[in-house]
């Protein structure tokens, strides 16, 4: 669950250049991190492993998840946003190596960023990744995804019938 701090938008602060192609406010609340669904968010500039996220764009469910990394994690409406900068596809013609383990959720993508943000609501986020960089082009994407476990009475379960 998040903290009375987290669910209350801070103060606003002013927009950067880069955040100012997202809101048309110069000051929004922002914050350097965010617990949502169990998971803990920062931006890039505080912790870089837990600003990388995989995300739905436009929010579809059906639509490939795609690379990112949280430059600012932002609040509009009173609903907090991230303002992400997507990995972009790998310009190389050869196959992706991991593409023949569909149970291992690991893909080529470029190590190369846009260079534009784009504003991603929390709930279209899948997952956060890990990546290790294996040229200066190219980078191994690892999605992480969140695990849950359903905690139930064995006792229940498992009666046994005389």
């Amino acid at each position: 669950l998040a903290t009375d701090e987290e669910l209350l938008p801070p103060e606003p602060s002013a927009v950067s250049e880069a955040l100012r192609t997202l809101v048309d406010q110069d000051k929004v609340p922002q914050r350097s991190r965010l617990r949502a669904h169990g998971t803990i968010y920062t931006r890039h500039s505080l912790h870089a492993g837990n600003s990388m996220v995989m995300f739905h764009p436009g929010g579809d469910p059906h639509a490939p998840a795609i690379p990112g990394s949280i430059e600012c994690i932002f609040a509009t409406n009173k609903v907090f946003r991230f303002a992400v900068r997507r990995f972009l596809p790998r310009e190389s013609a050869s196959p992706d190596p991991f593409a023949r383990w569909s149970y291992f959720p690991a893909k080529l993508w470029s190590a190369r960023q846009s260079s534009v943000l784009e504003s991603v609501q929390v709930d279209w986020v899948m997952c956060q990744f890990a990546k290790y960089n294996v040229s200066e082009d190219t980078t191994v994407v690892l999605s992480l995804p969140r695990v849950s476990f359903s905690i139930f009475d064995v006792n229940e379960t498992l009666t046994t019938h005389h």
